[in-house]
């Protein structure tokens, strides 16, 4: 275990001295979320953002066995990032254990504006509200609460996207459209 921790910080260092999230990295990532989530999933980019982590998480699991075979992504993206996370690093295995995810990429250490989770299925209405954005139907709801957050969902014909964007004087309303805008024109 020693050894394989040392193994993922040398790693992890020489991923910061090269540069945070290569366009190669990030395509290997992008390939094990379509061997594992669907193979239609596209991991969206989005101008201006940088992606912070991207884990999946595993099937739930019951008395040691995990039930079924649906895995989810999640991407969190921000604008600027900054070094690898210490806690996460110093602690990746325990953590993906305990909280039964696989960590495919970072976590680097940022502010987060925008949390995308790709699922298998389906979201139903609930209080969400229905918009028009690039031409496609988006459940859509404003949380006023707390720390102000936009969250939107797009589907497709087997997967859907939900987005939570963290809204603030640096990111408004007006930027999570633009961007939900981008992410509907990559996954549809």
């Amino acid at each position: 275990m020693v050894k394989r921790k040392l193994i993922f910080v040398l790693l992890a260092m020489l991923l910061v001295a090269a540069g945070c999230g290569s366009t190669d990295e990030l395509g290997e990532v992008e390939k094990e979320i379509k061997d594992k989530v669907d193979k239609n999933a596209v991991m969206p980019e989005v101008s201006g953002m940088e992606v912070g982590y991207v884990y999946l998480e595993n099937p739930p699991m019951l008395n040691g066995e995990p039930l079924g075979d649906t895995y989810k992504a999640n991407i969190s993206y921000g604008r600027e990032i900054g070094e690898l996370d210490p806690l996460w690093v110093d602690n990746i295995e325990a953590l993906e254990e305990q909280q039964n995810i696989k960590i495919l990429y970072g976590p680097y250490e940022g502010d987060k504006v925008l949390d995308l989770h790709i699922a298998p299925g389906a979201v139903e209405q609930g209080s969400f509200e229905i918009r028009e954005i690039a031409g496609e139907e988006v459940f859509y709801l404003v949380i006023e609460t707390g720390r102000s957050a936009v969250v939107a969902v797009v589907h497709t014909e087997t997967l859907f996207y939900m987005m939570t964007f963290y809204v603030s004087d640096s990111f408004t309303e007006a930027d999570a459209v633009q961007v939900i805008e981008e992410i509907v024109a990559q996954v549809k």
